[in-house]
């Protein structure tokens, strides 16, 4: 698996995962908390990971280039 999110994306990702987990524990309650609670994992995950499957599955990805790897010609 190779990074395929940028920083930024990384830190809303986890940013929102974080959110959806204190609605589902502070606002919601039941069922509905527990589906908002596992939907969080996911972004949680990808932003800790830095790899989204659902990007590798239609080929995004939007890390910046390094420019010391990959020099323009």
């Amino acid at each position: 698996m190779t990074e395929n999110a940028c920083v930024l994306d990384r830190l809303l990702r986890a940013v929102i995962g974080v959110v959806l987990v204190l609605i589902s524990y502070l606002v919601l309650d039941g069922i509905d908390a527990l589906i908002i609670g596992l939907i969080a994992i996911y972004p949680i995950v990808t932003g800790i990971l830095g790899f989204c499957w659902i990007y590798a599955r239609f080929g995004i990805r939007n890390c910046p280039i390094h420019r010391a790897v990959h020099p323009r010609k």
